[in-house]
């Protein structure tokens, strides 16, 4: 189910946007750009329209404030809000009536800089109203606006975040103690023994103080009090981590910056995904999160991008906007089930949006040049679970599908070893990854090109000459039998190769004076061959045909007229290595 209570919003002379400009969101929404692109006066904007941060006259576009032209000190943010995601249905019913039946609701505030007191208005429904106002005139608006509760997460702040964790967790501890009676009759007994300790604390305090006090003041007289409800003594006085069993036990401000951040993520996740916190109450947590990706290993920012999408955060009423400089980081915020938006912009505006599970190779790369990662692409696709093949003829890679392989061409073994690269430098033994690949490579000569993944030690099954090679337990590679290419899982392919042949050559192995245009660069090489070479043989007329791109091109052709599939004993060994080991 959605949980994008907001849809969409509109700036207007705020920072950097001087002109009008619309973003629009999703329950998981990525802004992707360069630096200074107003990813992040996005975010400010969303915190003033709701008022989590005070306006003042250095929010407003600096050019169009100097123009002096009407309304250049007066800025604009408007925010659509999705009725139908309400959950108080009668506050729902009233809303919708009042906005004739439509499922959006569009509310602009206006703010007016006048010194230190700006003035803000309300534009909903057709009718301008002063915040002063709005109260009373828009009771269920207000309602509305309060239940969206704004968690601004950076991963700068956090001493911040800390405190503000351990707060929820308070709240959560004292809002639960009667959900077991057990507890609770526990907690009651402690709060009785708390007023007579108290009562007695008090006095004695008050005493020790008095006797001081009496020194200068001869008639003095101090009395404190502590709180009368143990509610308020209870307090979270600190967090501590433990790596694992063998390590000590740190205070979560002494760890390490990336250890802080992940543990912060989780437990503003814990605490915004717990109704018990609200009972009864229209909630709707929006966060707003500012590089994630900071101080986080590369194993950690894969396993944060896959939860922030997952069907677990995104089905738990969290809307999620996220700045990200990480291809590692976008590239794991891709769920199929999920609603998923990634907003690219550039010069204060948004240049394009895609959804990820649409996006097109060339999108990709196009994604991977701006965010000056070379290997998007490798991190993205890997992130689909596919197989990858050295071949992009659509005629294997359907046959495969068919077969039950969902695979994707690379074009090359070289292609193949940039992967294999990026891959192997963000997989570590001591910490594991989120992404899993499986390669399927030809084997010809080309598999050299590999050769440093392809050592014994990681060969770990061999089955009719198939190979089966594990990286790391994250990365599988099968190598095809030695010689044979992915031509050769097709049964035909060697009377196609044997007919080839014979078009080039007569029964005396003599080129023939005319041959197959779309064969010539093989008659050509093969011509050069046979000064060399005085008696020929079919072997080699056919090696050479294999090799040429010619060839292989005209028997995909053939594969897809005649709808040839790959052989079965050799589908059965391949799936049968692909399955975990």
């Amino acid at each position: 189910m959605p949980v994008a209570l907001i849809r969409k919003i509109e700036i207007r002379n705020f920072e950097c946007f001087r002109e009008k400009h619309s973003f629009d969101f999703d329950d998981a929404t990525f802004f992707i750009g360069i630096n200074n692109s107003g990813k992040s006066s996005i975010f400010r904007a969303i915190c003033t329209f709701f008022g989590n941060l005070d306006f003042n006259s250095e929010h407003l576009n600096r050019t169009e404030f100097r123009s002096k032209k009407k309304n250049s000190n007066q800025c604009e943010i408007s925010i659509t809000f999705d009725l139908q995601l309400i959950k108080n249905k009668a506050l729902k019913q009233r809303l919708l009536n009042k906005n004739n039946k439509h499922p959006y609701l569009d509310i602009l505030v206006q703010i007016v800089s006048r010194g230190e007191s700006p003035e803000k208005t309300y534009l909903v429904f057709g009718q301008k109203i002063p915040e002063v106002d709005l109260s009373l005139t828009e009771p269920d608006i207000v309602q509305l606006l309060h239940s969206i509760h704004i968690n601004y997460i950076h991963p700068q702040q956090g001493t911040e975040l800390l405190e503000k964790a351990q707060e929820k967790l308070r709240r959560r501890l004292l809002d639960n103690w009667g959900r077991s009676s057990s507890v609770s009759n526990e907690y009651k007994k402690i709060e009785s023994d708390w007023a007579t300790y108290r009562l007695k604390a008090n006095e004695y305090l008050s005493d020790l103080l008095t006797d001081r006090v009496k020194r200068f003041w001869g008639e003095g007289k101090v009395t404190i009090e502590l709180p009368k409800s143990l509610t308020e003594v209870i307090k979270i006085s600190g967090i501590s981590f433990q790596t694992d069993p063998s390590s000590p036990e740190i205070p979560l401000t002494s760890q390490g910056t990336g250890v802080q951040q992940s543990l912060l993520y989780y437990a503003s996740y814990v605490l915004d995904s717990d109704r018990t916190l609200r009972r009864n109450a229209e909630y709707h947590p929006v966060w707003l999160l500012e590089e994630p990706e900071s101080f986080l290993h590369a194993d950690m920012i894969i396993k944060l991008g896959k939860d922030l999408t997952s069907k677990e955060w995104l089905n738990n009423n969290i809307q999620l906007l996220t700045t990200t400089h990480s291809g590692l980081l976008l590239a794991s915020s891709i769920n199929p089930h999920g609603h998923i938006l990634w907003n690219l912009i550039s010069k204060y505006e948004l240049k394009r949006k895609y959804v990820p599970k649409d996006i097109d190779d060339t999108s990709i790369r196009d994604i991977g040049r701006l965010m000056g990662d070379p290997n998007f692409d490798v991190y993205f696709y890997s992130n689909y679970s596919k197989v990858f093949i050295e071949d992009t003829a659509e005629p294997l890679i359907q046959s495969l599908k068919t077969g039950g392989i969902d695979a994707k061409g690379l074009g090359g073994i070289g292609e193949i070893r940039r992967y294999l690269q990026a891959l192997s430098i963000v997989i570590t033994k001591n910490i594991g990854t989120s992404i899993n690949a499986k390669f399927i490579i030809d084997g010809d000569k080309g598999k050299k090109t590999v050769n440093e993944f392809l050592i014994d030690t990681n060969m770990i099954k061999e089955i009719n000459g198939f190979k089966k090679y594990q990286l790391q337990n994250n990365i599988v590679i099968i190598v095809l039998p030695d010689g044979e290419s992915a031509e050769n899982l097709f049964d035909e392919y060697s009377s196609f190769i044997t007919s080839q042949a014979h078009r080039i050559c007569d029964d005396n192995l003599i080129l023939k004076e005319t041959c197959p245009s779309e064969l010539a660069n093989v008659v050509s090489h093969l011509r050069k061959q046979y000064v060399k070479t005085a008696i020929p043989t079919w072997n080699k007329v056919e090696s050479e045909l294999m090799r040429d791109d010619d060839c292989k091109r005209l028997f995909w052709n053939e594969v897809k007229i005649h709808k040839y599939q790959i052989s079965a004993s050799k589908l059965s060994t391949i799936t049968n290595l692909l399955e975990p080991s």
